[in-house]
């Protein structure tokens, strides 16, 4: 499965709006909040494509649970335990991306602005 697939999938179990993708390099949003993106410019520096053909072969593995199904029972577990944060309480990710949309714009702007002579 594909990022957005997992996180579409997630938000269809929660009866949520669909995402909306956002794509900041990692560098970028390191540079923009350092202390909070640490984590992101570490992780997503490496290929993070996870591959179980090896233990399919080595080890006769064979999943019983699909994504949806075993998403769909953690989130129930969540929920019951009252684990879901409302997203409302951090408005600071939604800043991120508002202010890397505008940036991105701006950049077009200038660009196609720069180019049309």
């Amino acid at each position: 499965m594909t990022h957005n697939e997992i996180w579409t999938t997630i938000s269809r179990i929660l009866n949520a709006p669909e995402p909306d993708f956002v794509y900041i390099p990692s560098e970028s949003l390191y540079r923009l909040v350092p202390n909070e993106a640490e984590w992101c410019l570490e992780n997503f520096r490496h290929n993070n494509i996870f591959d179980n053909s090896k233990a399919k072969r080595d080890l006769g593995f064979q999943y019983t649970i699909k994504f949806k199904e075993g998403a769909t029972r953690c989130i129930d577990y969540l929920k019951t335990n009252n684990l879901i944060e409302d997203c409302a309480k951090y408005p600071f990710y939604d800043s991120v991306v508002e202010a890397w949309k505008r940036s991105e714009m701006e950049m077009i702007n200038w660009f196609n602005k720069s180019n049309s002579k």
